[in-house]
C-alpha cells in the first residue's frame, strides 16, 4: 500500500511539474506579444495555443488575464480574453493588465500570475515571475 501511495505521490508530482512547464511558456507567450495598442484577444491566444498544443485545452476555462483597476481587481480596460469575448479593444499606454494563465484537472490545479502595466513603447512586468506556478489542490493529495 505504501509503494503505491508513493508512487502515486511521485507521479502527482511529475504531472505538476509538467503542467507547470506548459503555463509557465503560457505566461511568457502572452508577455512576448504584450504591447500597446495591441488587441487584448491577440495576448490569450499567444498563450491559449501553447496549452492547447500540450493537450491541457479543455482544462484552460477561463481567459489569460484581466484589466487591472486602480481601486479594485478587475478594470474597465481591454481584457486578455479570446475565450469570453474576444475583446479586440486595444491595449493603452498606461493601463495594466494581469496575465494569469491554469491548467485545471480534478483535484489539481496549476497557475501562475503577473501584473504588467503597458507603457508607450513597451511593457513592464511589475510583479515578480514566478519560478514555481501555484498549485491548487494539494490539501486533496495530501489527504487535508
Amino acid at each position: 500500500l505504501l509503494e503505491g501511495l508513493v508512487d502515486d505521490a511521485v507521479a502527482a508530482k511529475r504531472l505538476r511539474l509538467a503542467r507547470g512547464r506548459v503555463v509557465a511558456a503560457a505566461r511568457d507567450a502572452a508577455i512576448a506579444v504584450l504591447q500597446p495598442g495591441l488587441e487584448g484577444w491577440v495576448a490569450d491566444k499567444a498563450g491559449r495555443d501553447l496549452i492547447e498544443a500540450a493537450g491541457y485545452g479543455a482544462a484552460f476555462t477561463h481567459r489569460i488575464g484581466h484589466s487591472l483597476g486602480t481601486g479594485i481587481t478587475h478594470g474597465n480596460g481591454a481584457n486578455l480574453d479570446n475565450l469570453e469575448t474576444h475583446d479586440t479593444r486595444r491595449l493603452l499606454p498606461l493601463t495594466a493588465v494581469t496575465v494569469e494563465p491554469g491548467v485545471y484537472l480534478p483535484h489539481l490545479g496549476v497557475r501562475t500570475e503577473v501584473d504588467v502595466l503597458i507603457l508607450e513603447d513597451g511593457i513592464e512586468v511589475t510583479t515578480p515571475i514566478q519560478l514555481e506556478p501555484y498549485v491548487l489542490g494539494l490539501e486533496v493529495l495530501r489527504g487535508e
